[in-house]
Order: C-alpha cells, then sequence, then structure tokens
C-alpha cells in the first residue's frame, strides 16, 4: 500500500513538472517570435535600379 502512495505521489509531481515547463517554454517561445518581429531589418539589402 505505502508503494502504491509513493508511487502515484511521483507520477503526480512529474505531471505538475511537465505541465509547468509546458506553460514556461509556450511564454518564452511567444516572446521569441514578437521580439524577432521586431527586430532591426538592417540587414536586409536594398536593390536601386539606375537607368
Amino acid at each position: 500500500m505505502m508503494i502504491f502512495i509513493l508511487a502515484s505521489g511521483y507520477l503526480f509531481a512529474v505531471y505538475v513538472f511537465l505541465a509547468v515547463a509546458k506553460k514556461i517554454i509556450k511564454k518564452t517561445g511567444a516572446t521569441a517570435v514578437s521580439s524577432f518581429k521586431e527586430g532591426d531589418y538592417s540587414s536586409e539589402m536594398s536593390i536601386n535600379t539606375a537607368e
């Protein structure tokens, strides 16, 4: 009986840890994408056609 209680507690802790990690990854991923969109585009080349 004690082993069952310990095993279920361990599985619950792993479940909570994975849920928190997933939430943190989603938050940092959205920040990385938004900061990329707001980034400096000075490295883009401009094409000038002289006629």
